[in-house]
């Protein structure tokens, strides 16, 4: 319904946004009803202007609007609409990969979870959990993310708050582990008109039910196994061993192949073994130089090659870049709201915003006639597009404040205007 969709005219109304903004999010407007509409862009440019305002208070007196921008409304369109947002963004991730579209480039599709500490005892959702980064036990959130990675191109498509068993028993709501939450996700995603797909995730992932489900959607699954994963080899006596055993075995008896991927060179060793819950795939144990360390890859796809197999796995820590850019630039763990509704609405509209950016840097240089190649797209920032952003809603106020404000000297307007793109 794409087509129905952007045919749609957008609703127009005073506010201090910049229309550039407007017409980027014309598509999403569908979702929303008029009031929601409103407390969606006031919270969501709000976010790109001042990230680490960390109550709705503030990101509602960071615009104003002409419509009421009170903080309880802006409360209950957070705590209410948390499913809405979710669809809305899902959405923003079809129409940005369908802006992108070029015919025979693969889909990557990125599992992850991340971690953030919180203060509050009475945050909802929050427990005891393990920081592998800190290697210490922290109070706060776990979130699971998933994101495409297309031509290069980082696009947000979901992001789910993880809740502790107890707290689901307590809550009387139904209990999903992390690996479950990742399931359901990735088998009720809309067919992207892309012709390969790979999921890629880290070991935690690599689970019997979760290859099943991507297998179930004609996708193909990229990761690695830890050391103690059970295997078999196919060829020979078959004997049952481990990855690690499999691993030191290997290195030390078989010629190794030095395959180059980026700017990184590997020694590997590929060969076939049966995975019980998985099947029959090929396992590349590579080292890098330098490292001691062994890494056994894996993919669903017996047709690629060694080299394939590596740069299609080493694309998985775009999600890492992501989480960090969202932090550091977008206040994605800048909240202090105790309903967990409120949380995840927050958390999805940290990813709506990053998309927004993604989706003016390209229609950018759409407009101004460049091809999109790889070095372009690579050139992508998301704090200078930030600042575009800041630039273009403050020209916007100052028309604003030209036009319907006469009682204000034009040229104490102007001068503030010049002043601020001279800086």
């Amino acid at each position: 319904n794409c087509c129905s969709m952007r045919s749609r005219q957008p609703y127009v109304y005073p506010s201090t946004h910049s229309a550039k903004i407007d017409f980027l999010l014309a598509g999403l407007q569908v979702f929303f009803t008029i009031p929601q509409w409103v407390h969606f862009r006031t919270m969501l440019v709000s976010l790109l202007i001042t990230p680490f305002k960390a109550t709705v208070r503030g990101r509602a007196r960071a615009l104003a609007s002409g419509f009421s921008t009170h903080r309880t409304k802006h409360n209950e369109f957070l705590q209410l609409h948390e499913a809405l947002l979710g669809k809305a963004l899902k959405f923003y991730a079809v129409l940005l990969v369908a802006l992108l579209y070029k015919a025979g480039a693969r889909l990557h599709v990125i599992v992850d979870d991340s971690r953030t500490a919180k203060t509050g005892k009475h945050v909802q959702a929050a427990f005891h959990l393990f920081d592998h980064a800190t290697k210490r036990f922290l109070w706060g959130h776990q979130f699971l993310a998933i994101c495409l990675e297309y031509r290069g191109v980082v696009i947000p498509y979901a992001i789910e708050l993880y809740r502790q068993k107890a707290d689901c028993l307590k809550r009387r709501v139904p209990f999903r582990k992390i690996p479950q939450i990742a399931e359901d996700l990735l088998t009720s995603m809309p067919d992207f008109g892309v012709k390969e797909v790979f999921v890629l995730a880290d070991c935690y992932y690599a689970s019997k039910k979760l290859i099943g489900a991507v297998r179930a959607k004609g996708y193909q699954f990229v990761s690695f196994f830890r050391a103690n994963r059970k295997l078999c080899q196919v060829s020979g006596p078959g004997r049952p061993t481990t990855v690690g055993r499999a691993a030191k075995r290997l290195f030390a008896t078989r010629r190794k192949r030095w395959v180059t991927v980026g700017k990184g060179r590997f020694a590997a060793i590929r060969t076939l073994y049966r995975v019980p819950g998985v099947g029959v795939v090929p396992i590349i144990f590579s080292r890098k130089k330098g490292r001691k360390g062994v890494l056994a890859v894996f993919s669903t796809d017996p047709s690629l090659s060694t080299r394939e197999i590596l740069a299609i796995y080493r694309i998985r820590w775009s999600i890492e870049v992501l989480f960090k850019q969202a932090k550091q630039h977008l206040g994605l763990v800048a909240y202090h709201h105790r309903d967990e509704r409120a949380v995840r609405s927050h958390l999805q509209l940290v990813f709506t915003a990053y998309a927004l950016l993604t989706h003016l840097f390209l229609s950018e240089q759409r407009a101004q006639g460049r091809r999109l190649t790889k070095k372009l797209l690579a050139s992508f920032s998301v704090r200078d597009t930030q600042g575009q952003v800041r630039q273009m809603v403050a020209l916007d106020t100052f028309d604003l404040l030209k036009e319907h404000h006469h009682n204000v000297d034009g040229r104490v307007i102007q001068d503030l205007k010049s002043h601020l793109l001279a800086a």
